[in-house]
């Protein structure tokens, strides 16, 4: 039967300072490792399916003796009831490195979708526009917000302020909305409908942009006719062919708006 090692008591584990493997007993197999450089740390020696091994338990004396022996008697007995320590403390750590890949802001998964796509794009400034329209409007919304957690209202509150009034713009931070939580999707970094999705989910909530942009269209071009009567009053009444009523043409409060209606309307 083999000899148990002496139990040591914490004041002789701290002055064990030499190079070297110590058994510090109290559990089988639990012995502090001494480097050359001073450095020290926990090892527990175990027998798994025939075969010796060896586990760290953590470095002295961030883990101090009576927690190393706790930890070694866990050990023990997860190996008594015929399971493999080492196997599943790996087990748990790949676990949580998964866990924590899946972890993944819509900024970080926007940026990896723009570096993955920007080859195939023929145009060297569509990544431009795609970082610059994300960064102006999604991101300051749901950048810092894991993908998997992002939904409908969270689109919403993205394009709501900017729908009417940049609608073409809003279109298509839509469109990159959803084609990056795809690509989320795909990764297996979200579950469950595309919350941007405009067909059967934001067209319930939001006018259709061809709509929103015709009566833009419409409306700038009734001030810009408007407009263009008011002038052509004043100049008949500079050229005294009509006296002009002081009420006729724009109101003083829409001379901005004709101003700016004209310039628009020189354009069409």
């Amino acid at each position: 039967m083999p000899r148990k090692a002496k139990e040591l008591s914490a004041l002789e584990v701290r002055r064990l300072n030499r190079p070297g493997r110590w058994s510090v007993g109290g559990v089988d197999g639990l012995a502090l490792q001494v480097t050359a450089a001073g450095a020290k740390s926990w090892v527990l020696r175990i027998s798994v399916a025939g075969r010796q091994r060896e586990m760290g338990l953590g470095s002295f004396p961030t883990v101090p003796l009576a927690d190393a022996r706790d930890k070694a008697r866990q050990q023990r007995v997860q190996l008594e009831q015929g399971g493999d320590p080492i196997a599943a403390r790996q087990m748990a750590i790949n676990l949580a490195v998964a866990q924590r890949d899946l972890q993944q802001t819509f900024a970080n998964v926007a940026a990896l979708y723009i570096s993955h796509h920007e080859k195939s794009w023929k145009n060297s400034k569509h990544a431009a526009q795609w970082r610059s329209t994300l960064q102006a409007y999604a991101e300051p919304v749901i950048g810092q917000l894991m993908v998997r957690d992002i939904a409908t209202p969270h689109v919403l509150k993205v394009l709501e302020s900017i729908w009417s009034t940049k609608t073409e713009t809003a279109s298509r931070v839509r469109s990159r909305i959803e084609l990056v939580l795809d690509f989320a999707a795909a990764r297996g970094l979200r579950e469950g409908p595309n919350p941007a999705r405009w067909r059967g989910n934001l067209d319930a909530a939001l006018p259709k942009a061809s709509k929103v942009q015709r009566q833009g269209e419409i409306g700038r071009g009734s001030r810009a006719r408007e407009c263009g009567e008011h002038q052509r009053a004043s100049t008949a009444s500079a050229q005294g062919q009509v006296t002009v009523d002081a009420g006729v043409g724009c109101p003083s409060s829409q001379l901005t708006a004709c101003a700016s209606a004209r310039t628009l309307a020189s354009f069409r």
